[in-house]
């Protein structure tokens, strides 16, 4: 699994196999139960993509008749992310699992395009949900980084009224997706990119702060960081996880 490009042609070369393996697995009877039939979500999701293709082109010398007003933009992007929700549903209704993750997976490469071409993030759930799954298979620090800088787009185009909503749930994206950027921060070895994320976690999550920097000094020793990154760890830790009190 690889960090995705913020391309159109990406999204629409990757979906046809997807598509075509989610269309066949409904007969027509089940097909015709579901809100939306397999066939229509996905026609829907290639005609979203000629859409935002024709706004692209328009802004490079094409046809501005296809160029899109901002907010159409913004609605149109979460549309598109909201249609990749449905259809790697619909997959795993139908216990095709490594499609169901495929299909969700092609909502990040969509919002940083998004993101790319100036749009308001509102629908976060299935990219961070692609994130964490990155975060999860990638190793390398080089390759950390350059993840770190992917979800830090993702959160910059992040809409308000998920940046700033009550936190206080624990499967909610922004939450989730400040916790694993911290953690991929420090696997990347760069303590730069370490205390932006860090504070991040102290200003929106500070519950989860003493705990964050409690486990994340666990795992210093375990996995053998570096000094650098051991030393930004431990301030954090000090500061906002270790204060004990005397008896």
């Amino acid at each position: 699994m690889e960090i995705p490009p913020a391309d159109i042609g990406y999204i629409a070369e990757h979906l046809a196999p997807l598509t075509e393996v989610l269309i066949d697995s409904w007969d027509s009877d089940d097909a015709g139960k579901l809100p939306v039939a397999p066939t229509a979500l996905c026609e829907a999701i290639e005609q979203l993509l000629v859409v935002l293709r024709g706004h692209e082109q328009s802004l490079h010398g094409g046809d501005e008749d296809f160029r899109l007003a901002d907010k159409e933009l913004a609605e149109l992007v979460g549309y598109g992310i909201q249609l990749f929700a449905e259809a790697a549903d619909q997959a795993a209704q139908q216990s095709l699992t490594d499609t169901a993750e495929a299909i969700e997976s092609l909502s990040l490469p969509l919002a940083l395009w998004g993101a790319r071409h100036g749009s308001e993030l509102a629908e976060l759930g299935p990219v961070v949900n692609t994130l964490e799954r990155l975060a999860n298979r990638l190793r390398e620090p080089d390759t950390m980084t350059r993840l770190y800088q992917t979800m830090n787009s993702i959160a910059l185009a992040a809409s308000p009224r998920i940046s700033q909503a009550d936190l206080s749930d624990a499967s909610h994206p922004w939450r989730i997706l400040l916790l694993n950027r911290a953690i991929v921060a420090t696997r990347s070895h760069q303590p730069q990119l370490m205390e932006p994320a860090f504070d991040a976690i102290v200003e929106s999550l500070p519950e989860e702060a003493t705990r964050f920097f409690a486990e994340g000094m666990g795992q210093m020793d375990i996995i053998g960081y570096p000094d650098p990154v051991r030393r930004v760890m431990q301030d954090y830790y000090l500061r906002h996880a270790g204060h004990r009190t005397l008896h």
